[in-house]
This record gives C-alpha cells, sequence and structure tokens, in this order.
C-alpha cells in the first residue's frame, strides 16, 4: 500500500474532508497520513508522496520567521533524502508564486505567451518607495496603463496578500503602498475565470470579478480580493455599469484555456495550482493576472 503524507490546515482539511475520505482511499491502495511539521519526518515514514501547502510557512520562513523555517526544513530534508518521494508541490517551484513580481515574470516565459498570441499577462512594474516620481517614471517605462491595480508583492502569507488598490490617474499615485506591482487594469465585463489543475487534468470555473473600470478623477478604490471573487459575492465593485451590460457576457473557449493551465504546469513545474484569467472586453485577448498554490477546488464548470 502506498503511503501518501500530507499537510494542510485545520481549515482547509475539514473542507477538503480528508478524514472523512481515508477509507476510499485505502480502498484503492493509498493509505493517508497527517504529518506532523514540528518533527523531522524520517520518524513518520516513509512517505511515497507527500501533499502539502505550506505557501504561508514558506512566506513567513522567507522573511526569517524561526520555526517556519524548521518546518520548511523538514519537509525538504525529507524529500532530499529520499529523492523517489514526490512531492506536490516542489518547494522551490513555489517560491516563484510567492513574489507576484517573480511570478509574473515567470508567466511571461509560459510558451503561449508568444508576442503575436492572443494570451497575455497585463504590463507590470515592482514599486518599492512611496515616492510618486520614481513610481511614475517606472510605471511609464513599464507601460503600465491607468486604471492600475496595485498588489502586495507578497501573494501569500498573511490576509494582507489578498488587499489591493486600484489606483485611476497619477494624483492617486500617492496611494501607492509598497512594496507592490501594478499591474495595468484590464476590463473584463466583471466575469474571472479559475482554471483548477491537478495534473494534467483542467478543470475550470466562472467567478464574479470586478466590473469595467476607466481613467478618471476618481480616488483610489481598496478592496479585498476574497470579497469580489467568491462564487455568491455581490460587492458593488461586481455590478456592471449600464453602458458596458450590452457587450456581456464573454463566452470562453474552453480549449484555450485548458491550453493555458496546461502551459503554466509545464514552464513553472506545478501539479496542484490555480490560475486566474480574465478576457478582454475589447479585442477579447485572454490575461493571466493570477497563480495560487493549492487552491480551493469545491466546483467544477459543467
Amino acid at each position: 500500500m502506498k503511503r501518501v503524507g500530507y499537510w494542510i490546515s485545520e481549515k482547509k482539511s475539514k473542507k477538503l474532508n480528508f478524514e472523512d475520505h481515508r477509507e476510499l482511499f485505502r480502498k484503492e491502495g493509498f493509505e493517508l497520513v497527517k504529518i506532523d511539521v514540528t518533527r523531522e519526518l524520517e520518524s513518520q515514514g516513509p512517505f511515497d508522496v507527500i501533499i502539502h501547502k505550506l505557501t504561508d510557512y514558506i512566506a513567513k520562513a522567507n522573511d526569517g520567521y524561526q520555526p517556519a523555517q524548521q518546518y520548511v526544513h523538514n519537509m525538504q530534508k525529507y524529500v532530499e533524502d529520499h529523492p523517489n518521494c514526490i512531492m506536490i508541490d516542489r518547494i522551490d517551484s513555489l517560491q516563484n508564486l510567492l513574489d507576484r513580481n517573480k511570478q509574473y515574470k515567470s508567466i511571461l516565459r509560459c510558451n503561449m505567451l508568444s508576442e503575436d498570441s492572443p494570451v497575455c499577462t497585463p504590463t507590470f512594474v515592482r514599486l518599492t518607495t512611496k515616492d510618486v516620481d520614481v513610481n511614475r517614471t517606472k510605471i511609464s517605462e513599464a507601460n503600465v496603463t491607468f486604471p492600475l491595480v496595485c498588489k502586495p508583492i507578497a501573494s501569500h502569507g498573511s490576509k494582507y496578500a489578498h488587499m489591493m488598490s486600484i489606483i485611476f490617474n497619477d494624483e492617486g499615485l500617492k496611494d501607492v503602498n509598497p512594496p507592490c506591482v501594478a499591474q495595468s487594469f484590464i476590463n473584463h465585463n466583471a466575469l474571472l475565470f479559475k482554471i483548477f489543475a491537478i495534473g494534467n487534468k483542467m478543470f475550470v470555473v466562472q467567478r464574479p470579478s470586478l466590473k469595467n473600470l476607466y481613467p478618471s478623477d476618481q480616488e483610489t478604490i481598496y478592496f479585498d480580493t476574497q470579497e469580489v471573487s467568491k462564487r455568491d459575492s455581490t460587492h458593488f465593485l461586481n455590478e456592471l455599469d449600464a453602458s458596458d451590460i450590452e457587450s456581456s457576457p464573454i463566452k470562453p473557449d474552453m480549449n484555450r484555456l485548458i491550453e493555458v493551465g496546461r502551459s503554466i504546469r509545464d514552464t513553472m513545474h506545478l501539479d496542484l495550482f490555480g490560475v486566474d484569467v480574465i478576457i478582454d472586453s475589447e479585442n477579447k485577448n485572454y490575461a493571466v493576472i493570477d497563480i495560487n498554490a493549492f487552491p480551493g477546488i469545491y466546483e467544477r464548470m459543467s
């Protein structure tokens, strides 16, 4: 019988019903074993496969938090000592997701994002200061346009990873909160397509998203992505203006979305991840705007 070690938070474990599924896994020849990351893994093994969502601890380890560094070390050492053990996903692959600037640069390497491709990632730039003049220059040089979305540089590790802002004009650059990534906002008729990847299997669901926005003298808007992109979100930012309703909805090309997911899997060496994709309401191009490790997979598009 194959032994599958796993570590996920208690909250996620309950949502995925890991404990309830033990017998189902056993019938298929897999023994589920919950890993204690505070201890070395050698005495808890052997493991044929390790599945985990250690991203928050990896982010804290990168920030110098010693307990998290030890937890990550315990995982890494076991895989180093047992090269035949499959880790989903490898920590070095996850590192590219934790920093949004690195993440977007990695996306640019995907083979689907060639110059003449209908798939892109919005222009972006890393901002490390509140100096308006410096940021204005960086944004201009990177061809980032208003309105723009300011996202925390850290994509995991704290609740602030989901706290973002929309800046509509030059005056709003005073609201930049570094370190962050400023990314051009692309109008997409308030529709977001989430690709859930499990190995080479891709599943797509549709979610609410931000309504169409335009450069204006409007003051900066702050929002939590977890409030605007849930299945049942009813945030005011989800409501399309009357002038935009006639161009909605946008019907996705499911094959293209699946190709996007597989291209990202091949480029970033991931097996359990989610991709957020929007479709430009004007030119119908597909834009990859975020990648998440081990997302919540609770629904699928029929």
